[in-house]
């Protein structure tokens, strides 16, 4: 799945000499380039020890650099992510140096970046939500409505709770009562001995 532009820069030509279009903000690892360098219109042969970096400048002024790979005296280079971030026009040039440390600097070409249609990273008006914004709002409410209602089972338990213990002082206080008059009655009063049971 890999998108292969084959191109030629003249070394003794200026400007710029090619323009790379139908690339994607976001394209990852599938933009690969391979540039055949030549000089007045005849391949250049280029040494096999030599250092290749692909220098690209983004149409935010953010300059970087990356490693090239040498086959058969065809230069490639498969873009990163980061190189493909900004729409525009991305400026790109190569330069080789060999084991004596010369260095030739290529011709400059561009890579025209097209905007996506949706950037997740973007932040949304406030107007709008998406699926994940909505996601987690509806999350939120369901949560501040479990708190609400664990709230309601707590005063409730409580209430519950204190009503029990009102009934279980009110028999105690009946049978302190019945022991009371027994004990002025003996043997002449009935007396109701009321059991609190849980």
């Amino acid at each position: 799945m890999i998108s292969v532009y084959k191109i030629t820069l003249d070394t003794q030509r200026s400007d710029y000499q090619v323009i790379l279009d139908g690339v994607r903000k976001g394209d990852t690892g599938t933009r690969r380039v391979e540039i055949q360098l030549t000089e007045a219109g005849n391949p250049l042969q280029l040494p096999e020890e030599c250092f290749i970096t692909m220098w690209v400048t983004l149409p935010n002024g953010n300059v970087s650099y990356s490693t090239c790979e040498l086959e058969n005296s065809v230069i490639v280079h498969i873009f990163r992510t980061s190189e493909l971030a900004v729409p525009g026009d991305v400026l790109c040039e190569v330069r080789v140096t060999d084991s004596s440390r010369a260095t030739l600097v290529s011709p400059r070409f561009k890579i025209r970046v097209s905007d996506i249609l949706q950037d997740d990273r973007v932040i949304e008006s406030s107007n709008e939500y998406s699926a994940l914004t909505e996601a987690i709002a509806d999350m939120q409410m369901k949560g501040e409505a479990a708190v609400e209602a664990a709230k309601n089972a707590n005063m409730a338990a409580g209430e519950a709770n204190t009503s029990a213990g009102q009934a279980r002082e009110a028999a105690q206080n009946a049978n302190e009562a019945a022991e009371e008059v027994r004990a002025l009655l003996p043997g002449k009063a009935t007396t109701y001995v009321l059991q609190w049971t849980e």
